[in-house]
């Protein structure tokens, strides 16, 4: 257990400080200890903390006792002296069994000990300082020295408490300097962050909000919309169904599109009451690809391939289209592709808003081998593939 007694006395400087001083050093000691305690993750309350409390307090006491002790020495000495300095001292004052009972008026006079310092290599003793007392020489006079008062060495256990004390107080010096640094870095790493997190929102935004073209149409009634040659024409959502209970993210649709678009050069406009709400950043133009032929396993095990007809499969593939605001009415968002001048392959597709599809096809030769799949079946429910080219 740490010698707390040793390191009070030297934290309050050998007991000369007043008892408001001491009070203060007491109080530092506890809420270190306290603190100490904690990091070395023990529960205040259990037996082996308050073992470490308890020997604090008793290490205070000791030294408030020591104080105590040393202030009566001093103040008897200190009146002692003031009898010296005015002769006041009576032979019955003061009793030695060294006195001369015959020497009825005898004076007896006691000098200050000699102070002793002890270092590690070698001992001496500091000139003797006399009171200012008058001359004895020729009177009946007994002197008295008190014991001298040496102090000792600090012993190899002090001197370690001591010097891990101090290599602990800077360890935590060290470690709240570490953590300052850290703070202000992370706070001017996180300022340099917003601000470029602002340039480039600020980028953003001036994209999205970049005019709407004047003369563009817009619908009356809410709905999904494709404008195409500068007319409305309104996209329906389409049924699906799973195409097997395993596969829970691919869809099948059984109807034909009823929406047909000339050419690809197309953009959308949605016009909806949730868009006011939170508006999505791109949209995603899917592919809906015909399901040609599928191959399955008969009752007897034996792999057949049965040509299918009127199945499509809503294919993870497509393309993603940019979304931009209607400055002047937030119900209504444009979607349009990056490049302007991007043309839609010819085939079937739909257009993805919250899980929904909106179908359309785009009319003319199919050329993308997307357009077509095939499946297998495996355990984990069929797996689709493109068609072989012809």
């Amino acid at each position: 257990m740490v010698d707390y007694f040793a390191i009070l006395s030297k934290a309050i400087n050998g007991a000369q400080g007043s008892a408001q001083a001491r009070a203060e050093t007491y109080g530092i000691a506890r809420a270190a200890l306290r603190k100490e305690l904690t990091l070395a993750g023990l529960d205040l309350t259990g037996d082996k903390a308050k073992q470490e409390l308890a020997a604090l307090e008793r290490a205070i006491l000791r030294v408030e006792v020591s104080i105590s002790q040393n202030d009566e020495g001093r103040a008897a000495l200190e009146r002692l002296r003031e009898k010296q300095g005015k002769h006041a001292i009576d032979q019955g004052e003061v009793a030695s069994d060294s006195a001369p009972p015959e020497s009825k008026s005898r004076e007896v006079v006691i000098l200050p000990p000699r102070r002793g310092i002890a270092r590690i290599d070698h001992f001496h003793l500091e000139q003797p300082r006399r009171p200012n007392l008058p001359s004895y020489e020729g009177k009946n006079v007994t002197i008295f020295t008190l014991p001298a008062e040496v102090r000792k060495p600090p012993s190899l256990g002090e001197r370690a408490v001591a010097l891990f004390s101090e290599a602990l107080r800077m360890t935590f010096v060290a470690m709240a300097a570490v953590a300052l640094y850290v703070v202000v870095s992370e706070h001017n790493k996180g300022s340099e962050n917003r601000a470029a997190t602002s340039t480039t929102e600020a980028g953003q935004a001036g994209a999205l909000h970049r005019p709407v073209p004047t003369g563009m149409p817009k619908p009356a009634v809410y709905g999904v919309y494709a404008i195409h040659d500068g007319q409305l024409i309104e996209l329906d959502p389409v049924a699906t169904a799973p195409v097997d209970p395993r596969l829970k993210t691919v869809f099948q649709v059984t109807q034909p599109s009823v929406t047909r678009l000339a050419t690809g050069l197309i953009k959308f406009v949605v016009y909806r009451r949730d868009l006011t709400v939170g508006a999505p950043e791109k949209v995603s133009i899917r592919v809906v690809a015909t399901l040609a032929r599928a191959t399955k396993f008969d009752g007897a095990g034996t792999v057949v391939t049965v040509p299918q007809r009127e199945t499509w499969i809503i294919r993870s593939s497509g393309y993603d289209f940019r979304v931009l605001p209607v400055s002047d009415d937030r119900e209504m968002i444009i979607v349009r592709p990056e490049d302007p001048e991007f043309v839609v392959p010819s085939g079937r597709y739909a257009l993805m808003l919250n899980g929904q599809p909106y179908d359309f096809v785009v009319e003319g030769q199919v050329t993308d081998p997307a357009q077509c799949v095939e499946s297998f079946p495996t355990a984990r429910g069929p797996i689709f593939y493109d068609c072989p080219l012809k």
